[in-house]
């Protein structure tokens, strides 16, 4: 990037296989941009990473399989975007397989449970962000 900035036509080659290797000063406009992306991320990470700690791996997969619901739910109350019937079975059925596969693990552990779901959101939230930025 910084060879670019001194040698602007530098990579032509690559363009012919989409590739384009920006100058530092257009990477630069784009900052902000990633630095959200990232905190993003590093916020999903961070509680999903907690919430693996709070509750046993088998019921934390078991909720984690809910993470399509909670993207509905992100997807219905930022865009306003309402799921389809298919969408909608589909979901019901991997929920209830969720729930069904971890059962035998659901204790009464309300702060995992917790976790495990603002991990979902933090996630799904994460995914509207960069569909959004794409």
């Amino acid at each position: 990037m910084l060879y670019k900035e001194f040698y602007p036509n530098a990579f032509k080659g690559l363009i012919k296989y989409n590739l384009k290797i920006p100058s530092l000063s257009e990477m630069m406009t784009k900052a902000p941009i990633g630095l959200k992306i990232g905190a993003a991320n590093l916020v999903s990470i961070t509680i999903g990473v907690y919430s693996v700690k709070a509750v046993s791996i088998p019921l934390f997969l078991a909720f984690r399989r809910c993470g399509l619901l909670s993207t509905m739910a992100v997807m219905y109350f930022t865009k306003g975007q309402t799921p389809s019937r298919s969408l909608v079975m589909a979901s019901i059925l991997i929920v209830s397989g969720a729930l069904i596969a971890g059962y035998e693990n659901m204790d009464r552990d309300l702060f995992g449970f917790t976790l495990v779901w603002l991990s979902n959101i933090a996630q799904s939230l994460y995914n509207v962000i960069v569909v959004r930025l794409n």
